[in-house]
Parts: C-alpha cells; structure tokens; sequence
C-alpha cells in the first residue's frame, strides 16, 4: 500500500513512551518510527535517517504526551484516506510511478530559513516522501503539498540519476515543475510564497549574473545556496524555486500548455530554450 499505516507507528510510539519513562522519547522515536525506514534507505543508518526528518520538520519526541490528541484528530479528519485517494488520482492523470507515502505530525513552529511553516512541510526521494503536516492543515494545502512532492517523484523517476550526478539546471526545472502542478491544478492561491517573491526582471537579472555559469554544476549539496539563497553570494531566499517555477511557467506561456505528463518528459534545455531564460548561443556553448 502507498500510504504506509505511520498512524500505528505513532500509537507504538505514544504508547512505549507512556510505559518507558526511563527511556528517552528520543531513542523510543528513532525506534519506533526510523528504524522501520530503514529499509527505504539502505545506505544510510536509521539515526542519519532519525536527524534527517527532525530538521525538516518530524516533531519533536520531547512532546510525546501532545502526539496522542494530535494523532486522533489527524485520524478524525481521515488525513490518511484523503492523501491516499488524491495521491492515485494525480498517479493516473499523470501515469505517475508508484510511490510510498509517510505522514508524521510536524514539529510545532517549524520554520526554515526563518519562514515558518506550521502546518505543513514535505521532502521527496525516488519513489518516497514525507508529509509532515498539523491537524489544522486544510485539505486544499494537503493537496497542494502532496501535488508538489509527488510531482518531484515522477521527475525523480524518469531522470533515473544519482544526486550527487544531478546538475543545478535540472534541480531548479525540479522544483520549478513542482510549483507548476500546484498552479495548474489549484490556481495561483496556492502556489509557495517562493513563486510571488520577485519580479521577472530581478529573477533574470541574477540568472544572468550568478546561474547561468553554474547550470552545469553537478551535486544536490552543491544547489543549496542557488534553491534557498545565500546571503554571502548575494543570492536572495528561494530565489532557485522562483526561477525554477518561472522557466517552466514562460515555456508554458510560450509554446504551450501542455499537460504535465507530458510536460515531465521535457528535458531541462528545451524547457529553459522554450522560456524567457533561454541561452545565447554562447552561453550555450
């Protein structure tokens, strides 16, 4: 089944924490709940796994005795039958890979890069993600967040590449796809504060001046500065999403629409050739 049961994990967890006080809820989380991941990630430890979630948003195990009352209404509101049902619609509107699907409570005032995100965060692999939302998310945002990640996931599956054999161009159509989906499914509205946050002629500015050098640049780690911003580059907060979501909207504007199934077959190049960001000739060269 895509949506694996986290809801019973999450019981285990409440429940061994209630019978083990002398055991850290930190420890009886990493059993718990990372440890049955271990076999979605072969070559990492299920502590590497454990921090991994906790810094992208996987709540904080010191708050055990909040979980259970956050469970059952995430249970109330059926957030598990509803990611389930929108996850096969977009898997057959897109002929999408399969995909296996982990909800967690989110950590309280979650935030990265200092912009909050209390109810709701995601991260996509090859053929995964997590969803970690609150029980007040509404079911729009749900389904705004699962379009997004699961869209990465196809991109991810057809690309068929290693990250550290990915280039930066092809994390930005990545990211730039992801924001795209929301937009052509749910509207403008609810699009990443990321796709409203500059104008085109400062994003073409800075792809002028700082990406185009390094579209080539090879190593997921490496894109970080490029996605999120860097302040010592002069490289504004989620500037790569911007870009990103803006190649894939100018291409759209000029030469289609096309449906995103076919949209994701698409290399990065005819995508940034088709768009407002397209290469001279020398630049391509």
């Amino acid at each position: 089944m895509p949506i694996l049961a986290t809801n019973r994990w999450l019981h285990k967890f409440i429940k061994t924490c209630n019978k083990n006080s002398f055991i850290s809820p930190y420890s009886i989380q990493l059993q718990t709940l990372c440890v049955p991941l271990k076999r979605y990630f072969p070559t990492y430890t299920s502590q590497e796994v454990h921090a991994h979630l906790l810094k992208n948003g996987l709540f904080n195990p010191e708050n055990w005795m909040d979980i259970q009352s956050v469970v059952k209404e995430m249970e109330k509101k059926n957030i598990w039958g509803f990611v389930n049902k929108q996850y096969q619609l977009l898997k057959k509107e897109w002929n999408g890979p399969e995909a296996s699907i982990f909800i967690f409570p989110i950590k309280q005032n979650h935030s990265f890069l200092n912009e909050k995100r209390n109810n709701r965060n995601g991260m996509a692999f090859r053929g995964k993600m997590f969803l970690f939302v609150s029980p007040d998310v509404r079911l729009e945002e749900l389904k705004a967040l699962l379009a997004h990640e699961y869209n990465h996931i196809c991109r991810l599956h057809l690309l068929n590449r290693d990250d550290q054999k990915t280039p930066l161009k092809d994390s930005l159509i990545i990211e730039g796809l992801g924001e795209y989906a929301v937009k052509s499914l749910y509207g403008k509205r609810l699009l990443g504060r990321a796709a409203r946050l500059y104008t085109l002629d400062e994003a073409l500015e800075l792809w002028n001046d700082q990406f185009i050098s390094n579209l080539n640049l090879l190593g997921k780690e490496k894109h970080n500065p490029f996605l999120y911003g860097d302040r010592d580059r002069f490289l504004p907060p989620w500037i790569g999403y911007y870009i990103g979501y803006q190649i894939v909207n100018t291409f759209q504007k000029k030469n289609g629409p096309y449906p995103m199934n076919e949209l994701l077959l698409k290399s990065a190049d005819e995508l940034i050739q088709g768009s407002k960001f397209a290469l001279k000739k020398k630049e391509k060269d």
